[in-house]
């Protein structure tokens, strides 16, 4: 199963954490404890043995971001969430066309660990749910 993970929204100029962090940056960059907040769902992702690909949208590779030994896809954002989910699983059938399932998970996760994702992952195979 490969991963999408959403990085699509930008701060605007009167966004609250403009301070924290440039006007037109993904707010996924937003640093939470010394690192990116989509670095953490990245480390998550990286130890979920389930994940072969990650498919990032929003962000480009110019942050060195990691995830262990997992490649990492890039993808520019679309005008909307829906144009982003189609073209990340676009990217995932061309990568696997075998694929019928993918994994989304919001960039905006810091707190997500990897039994959370084996868990929803094993969940979602075992009850055929879509």
């Amino acid at each position: 199963m490969d991963a999408i993970i959403g990085a699509g929204g930008t701060i605007k100029p009167n966004d609250p954490l403009v301070g924290l962090i440039k006007s037109g940056v993904s707010k996924a960059l937003l640093p939470i404890a010394g690192k990116p907040m989509v670095q953490w769902t990245l480390d998550a992702v990286a130890k979920t043995e389930e994940i072969d690909n990650v498919i990032i949208i929003g962000i480009n590779k110019t942050h060195n971001l990691t995830c262990g030994t997992k490649k990492i896809y890039y993808l520019d954002s679309g005008q909307s969430i829906f144009d982003n989910a189609q073209s990340g699983c676009q990217l995932a059938l061309q990568l696997n066309p075998t694929a019928n399932q993918v994994l989304w998970i919001s960039a905006d996760l810091p707190l997500i660990k990897s039994h959370m994702l084996e868990w929803f992952i094993d969940t979602v195979q075992t009850s055929k749910h879509e």
